[in-house]
């Protein structure tokens, strides 16, 4: 399988999308001109389906199956009162802040589920999204380089700490978002 080819199937997968980039420029030896671009439509290629159908979607397995109509009534109200108030605050920034941060359970995916929990149009919405994951991709771009700048300082143990003192430092800051 081509290496371009997985790197744009990595970017589609919930999860692992934020690291297709890396991957493809650290593991695979794509260009970063190749990966870039890849990442990002990865990325957004289930975004437009996200933001068109899943309202209609929630509403046809509610009208179905009583019991997704409870949940689906209480993870919506509970979501927007407990974040309304960012909502409100910032808008449709928010929307690409959400796209934008490389760090776990943000990115494309859960932009998209922001912006239909919280009734954003079709069009803003969709732009905050490309607009974020393509800072997202740059971001991934110069790890990938910066990774493959400390593999090459010579020796792998001063390599190896480096990386995991940054791994370190990523999910300290992660633990501090979520508080």
């Amino acid at each position: 399988m081509p290496h371009e080819l997985i790197v744009y199937i990595l970017a589609l997968i919930p999860v692992v999308e934020r690291t297709a980039i890396i991957i493809g420029i650290v593991k695979l030896d794509v260009t970063p001109m190749v990966a870039l671009p890849l990442g990002i439509l990865g990325n957004l290629t289930p975004v437009v389906p996200l933001l068109l159908f899943l309202e209609p979607v929630s509403n046809w397995i509610s009208k179905k199956i009583s019991l997704f109509e409870r949940f689906f009534n209480y993870l919506f109200e509970h979501t927007r009162r407990r974040h309304s108030h960012k909502m409100d605050r910032y808008g449709i920034i928010g929307i690409f802040i959400t796209a934008a941060i490389p760090a776990p359970g943000m990115g494309p995916w859960s932009a998209s589920l922001v912006a239909f929990i919280f009734g954003t149009d079709f069009w803003p919405a969709f732009i905050a999204i490309i607009a974020g994951t393509v800072v997202a991709g740059l971001i991934f771009v110069a790890a990938a380089l910066g990774l493959i700048a400390l593999t090459n300082l010579g020796s792998p143990l001063i390599s190896s700490s480096i990386i995991l003192l940054l791994i370190i430092l990523g999910v300290m800051i992660w633990r501090n978002q979520k508080k």
